[in-house]
């Protein structure tokens, strides 16, 4: 599978779940890390489902830029 195979497949599903415009809807790369990982039939890293299981996104972890 190629990388334009796997973004047309993560696409495909977002359409199918109803989420509108997906090309441009921001997302996180672990998220897009996931999903390539499983379109490829690969398990997700270990800290990248442990981002993607984190109770709070990453971007509120960080301090905020002054």
């Amino acid at each position: 599978m190629t990388i334009n195979d796997a973004m047309r497949a993560l696409v495909a599903e977002l359409l199918a779940d109803d989420v509108p415009d997906p090309l441009v809807r921001p997302l996180t790369l672990a998220l897009v890390w996931a999903d390539l990982a499983r379109h490829a039939g690969e398990p997700t890293p270990l800290d990248v489902a442990a981002l993607l299981d984190a109770p709070v996104p990453l971007r509120r972890l960080r301090p905020a830029p002054k």
